[in-house]
């Protein structure tokens, strides 16, 4: 389980691996004050993990000028970060309307202090980098 945030956070929990030991689903959830949701996301081998964000994150902690994003390759949560000259990052997370079954969408930010992100990268790679071996 990777959690980010306090009171209003994202958890990444529930891995799921394919046949060759690698990431194939997750479940992400997003949970605050009247606040709970969550969905499972696919992990394909040809897309990047949220993990590739966070490290980015974490070599720029000094900050950077625009945005910096992420999408699951099917659309299914989209990350996105943007830093303050203070040493904040401010993580906005959606989880979009997928049509069909789902018609709802849910956003939250969540502010992460730039001394936090190494941490947090390395407990990233953990959770998203890390193959299930057999045995």
């Amino acid at each position: 389980m990777l959690k980010i945030g306090n009171t209003i956070s994202m958890v990444f929990k529930d891995r799921e691996y394919d046949t060759q030991g690698w990431l194939e689903y997750f479940t992400v959830s997003f949970s605050g004050p009247n606040l709970s949701c969550q969905r499972r996301i696919s992990s394909p081998s040809m897309g990047t993990q949220p993990s590739q964000l966070i490290k980015d994150l974490a070599k720029n902690w000094r900050g950077w000028k625009g945005k910096k994003g992420w999408s699951a390759l099917d659309g299914e949560l989209e990350l996105e970060a943007l830093s303050d000259s203070l040493g904040h990052v401010y993580l906005s997370c959606s989880l979009p309307n997928m049509g069909a079954d789902e018609f709802w969408e849910t956003r939250i930010q969540i502010i992460v202090e730039a001394g936090a992100l190494e941490e947090l990268a390395n407990a990233s790679v953990n959770f998203f980098e890390t193959r299930k071996l057999s045995g």
